[in-house]
């Protein structure tokens, strides 16, 4: 009697941490199986987002990752979930969208290991709006940047600023990103007047300018109208 006891205990005990483990992955939402590939994605949340994807490869579980997606009713119709090769090595990826906004989007992402485990890529996940060329083997980005003086100023005189708008080039060098090209528009606000930059590698292997076009804001418009991320060719 006593045995049996302590076995119903036992299994009571593990029902129990399955059913919390299930409760902590939240309920499936879908199931993912990329075309010519033996690995299997469930993704799992609630009603508002992703918090949880489970990894298979012929029916072994390979791992399990927490996320925090972009709310569904944000996405617009935009996938929440895509498998890609992001680093280039014949390996299937997998990326979430993390913040979507009208002007940007963010991803969390993961990359695949040789044994078929995932980690998270920091560096990556620090792009904004990223544009994988698999033809090229690089990744594009954008970023802008606003900051103002620090200078304590008086009688309601506006303090002075600068911004900038980038667009950035980056290849995979020893497993991190390597930034090679970026082009750049400065806007300083104390003096009105642009500065349109070109940055590339120099014969030292550091990003550096090559070319610094001072404009005003007339020649801007003329030569750029009103998007300053310019492409990188």
């Amino acid at each position: 009697m006593k045995n049996k006891i302590i076995c119903i205990l036992l299994l009571f005990s593990m029902l129990s941490v399955c059913l919390l483990t299930s409760c902590s992955r939240g309920e499936l939402i879908d199931t993912v199986i990329p075309d010519n590939s033996d690995l299997k994605f469930e993704l799992r949340g609630n009603s508002k987002r992703l918090t949880n994807i489970t990894v298979y490869k012929n029916g072994e579980k390979k791992g399990s990752y927490k996320i925090k997606s972009e709310n569904f009713s944000e996405l617009d119709g935009i996938s929440v979930f895509e498998t890609i090769d992001l680093n280039f090595d014949g390996r299937l990826d997998f990326r979430v969208v993390s913040d979507l906004t009208k002007e940007s989007i963010s991803y969390l992402n993961f990359i695949c290991n040789s044994d078929d485990t995932f980690y998270s890529h920091k560096d990556l996940d620090a792009l904004v709006n990223p544009t994988v060329n698999a033809d090229e083997k690089c990744i594009t980005s954008t970023s802008y940047v606003k900051r103002f003086d620090s200078a304590i100023t008086y009688e309601n005189i506006p303090r002075t600023y600068y911004e900038v708008y980038s667009t950035h080039k980056f290849i995979w060098e020893r497993f991190e990103l390597k930034e090679i090209a970026r082009n750049s528009v400065t806007f300083y606000s104390e003096s009105t007047i642009y500065c349109v930059g070109t940055y590339r590698i120099d014969s030292y292997g550091e990003l550096s300018a090559v070319i610094e076009d001072w404009m005003s804001p007339t020649e801007v418009e003329e030569k750029y109208g009103s998007d300053f991320y310019l492409p990188i060719e």
